[in-house]
């Protein structure tokens, strides 16, 4: 980056006619706009190939540039003249463009890096992407999308996302949350817009079914918990508390739960789990609720939810609570874990059985 001196004499030389000897029109309007040949094709192999190749232009030759609007090339301009162009969620895929087409590759490179420093801009980011389809930018939104589903089902740019963009999230397999909250997202996302949408989540389950046959894929780790699985009856409610201590930094990101009864015959009702998972040195307190149909036999129901850190030397709680009726469902007596003894240290509370927490999902 030129510091402020050198910035502000090549700032006088972008679109000017000062010493230039090379001109483009630019845009649907062919908006002239002025530059310099050494320093363009110092930048761009592409430039230098145009400048220097057989077919060069003239002295007095326009340069024709009728697929790439004035205001964005002129951004271009200022990113070969001194580094620091004006690069907004609005812009940024066209001036991608522009870095695409006169082979920019560290303008490519402040583009992605934007994306991961606005996150909150990313929705529109992937809207605007669309009509051009470009892989990276939407490898740099997935990275996003796949770490932070519940932010981005929350924002308000969600909701105005048109059809084809919801058809690529749901193909995507590396998302951070199950069928269950991603259908609801989608749920969300069709009344918002019924009269336009209707019947919309219905094509959208089918890609969600195929991807949850090909097993989606979230990428965290696992604390599993082991111990004799036995089917008790219980009187609703049953709570059971399990504390964590953090020895290492970490995030949290969910639980597996056994859901499951011994008779799936006799099967009426749903099982209804609420977690209250307590960050105790940041005295906050977060209640998850899981209502889903009961399973027959080992049955494992990943209840996601957005990313918690946990910081070393911290403790945190998960206090289990089961709302179901009187029947024979899946306990765990005397559970024991593959503690990751780098990262965390789990204590059981003095219950004489659990609810069937299979393992806790998180990314140290």
């Amino acid at each position: 980056m030129a510091n402020q001196f050198e910035k502000s004499q090549w700032q006088q030389l972008v679109n000017s006619k000062v010493l230039s000897d090379v001109s483009f029109a630019v845009g649907s309007n062919s908006t002239l706009i002025y530059g310099h040949r050494s320093l363009i094709a110092a930048a761009s192999d592409v430039f230098f190939q145009m400048f220097a190749g057989d077919l060069a232009p003239t002295n007095g030759e326009v340069i024709t540039v009728p697929d790439i609007e004035s205001e964005i090339f002129l951004e271009m301009m200022k990113f070969i003249y001194y580094d620091d162009a004006a690069m907004t969620a609005d812009n940024l895929v066209k001036l991608y463009y522009a870095a695409e087409k006169y082979n920019l590759i560290q303008l490519k490179q402040q583009c992605h890096q934007f994306i991961t420093d606005h996150e909150d801009s990313m929705l529109l980011i992937f809207k605007n992407n669309l009509e051009y389809g470009f892989e990276m930018i939407d490898q740099v939104c997935y990275k996003i999308i796949h770490d932070k589903p519940f932010k981005m089902f929350k924002s308000p740019e969600f909701l105005e996302l048109p059809l084809e963009a919801m058809r690529k999230i749901c193909s995507h397999r590396a998302l951070r949350c199950n069928t269950d909250q991603l259908v609801e997202a989608m749920q969300k996302w069709e009344d918002y817009e019924y009269e336009h949408r209707q019947g919309a989540v219905d094509k959208l389950k089918v890609i969600i079914d195929k991807q949850k046959q090909q097993s989606r894929y979230h990428g965290l780790r696992k604390i599993c918990f082991f111990g004799p699985i036995n089917y008790a009856e219980i009187v609703p409610p049953f709570i059971a508390t399990i504390n964590i201590e953090a020895r290492l930094n970490f995030k949290i990101y969910g639980v597996g739960l056994y859901v499951g009864v011994e008779n799936s015959n006799k099967i009426k009702d749903n099982v209804i789990l609420q977690i209250v998972l307590s960050l105790r040195n940041q005295n906050k307190t977060f209640i998850y609720t899981v209502d889903t149909q009961i399973r027959k036999d080992v049955y494992i129901y990943d209840l996601m939810f957005e990313a918690h850190s946990v910081e070393a030397d911290s403790q945190i709680s998960l206090k289990i609570e089961e709302m179901i009726t009187s029947q024979k469902v899946m306990r765990m007596y005397t559970p024991v874990t593959t503690t990751d003894n780098n990262v965390m240290a789990i204590k059981f509370g003095n219950e004489q059985y659990y609810p069937g927490i299979a393992y806790i999902l998180y990314e140290s």
